[in-house]
């Protein structure tokens, strides 16, 4: 009986990992086939906003002095210029990816397709964190119907991800993600009896409730296991 058991644990479920390549699909086809022609309108890459130009010049700039990104921008405010304050690791990893594909010396037209191609990629694939993390709470199914959101969900997530817009926020929810998925994984290693069910320190059962509202005013609390446990 163990030994079905473990048999059953180590099996590869091909119609889940089917369903969730289908899912990837999914949200990259809805990412970019509706803006595609306004991104590419012609011989150049038609950027899809403010920031997503300036992403692209600071990554322009990043390729040049790789890995060294401009520290100070003098055209950004006149006449003492400007400390950019955005990290840089939005940059640093569109900047590798071309700097790969260019072999080193990517050309202006290719490093704008990559930066145009980059977010809705990077959308795209949130689905696979946002299944892992469906998974360890309610199992594949759960995960599936998780991932399944995550790809077609309307808003700021998708207007993030879309073709063209080259701005650092799709990072921001992938990493988001993965810190939750992450923290809950840890939590349950801890409280090994959560593993086949939600666990209380859900949002709305527990004391991370009040933590998602208040994160970047830097006042969120520690999360708790249990709403009783809070201070």
């Amino acid at each position: 009986m163990a030994d079905q058991i473990d048999r059953k644990r180590g099996s590869v479920d091909w119609a889940h990992i089917a369903a969730l390549l289908l899912l990837v699909g999914a949200a990259l086809f809805l990412r970019t086939w509706f803006v595609y022609a306004k991104c590419f309108p012609g011989d150049f890459v038609n950027f899809q906003g403010t920031d997503p130009w300036y992403h692209v010049r600071a990554i322009e700039n990043l390729i040049h002095n790789f890995p060294h990104r401009i520290a100070l921008d003098p055209y950004a405010l006149q006449p003492g210029g400007q400390h950019v304050a955005v990290a840089p690791l939005f940059d640093l990893m569109v900047a590798g990816v071309a700097l790969v594909l260019g072999a080193g010396s990517p050309s202006t037209q290719l490093t704008h397709t990559v930066c145009a191609w980059f977010p809705a990629v990077l959308g795209a694939l949130i689905t696979l964190p946002a299944y892992l993390l469906g998974r360890s709470l309610g199992g594949p199914r759960t995960g599936l119907l998780t991932a399944a959101i995550i790809a077609v969900m309307p808003g700021a997530m998708l207007k993030a991800s879309l073709l063209g817009y080259t701005d650092h926020h799709v990072a921001e929810c992938m990493f988001s993600l993965l810190t939750v998925g992450f923290l809950i994984r840890a939590l349950q290693q801890i409280h090994p009896r959560h593993n086949t069910r939600a666990p209380s320190f859900l949002p709305g059962q527990g004391g991370m409730k009040e933590s998602f509202p208040r994160a970047r005013s830097g006042t969120a609390p520690v999360p708790c296991e249990r709403a009783t446990d809070c201070p």
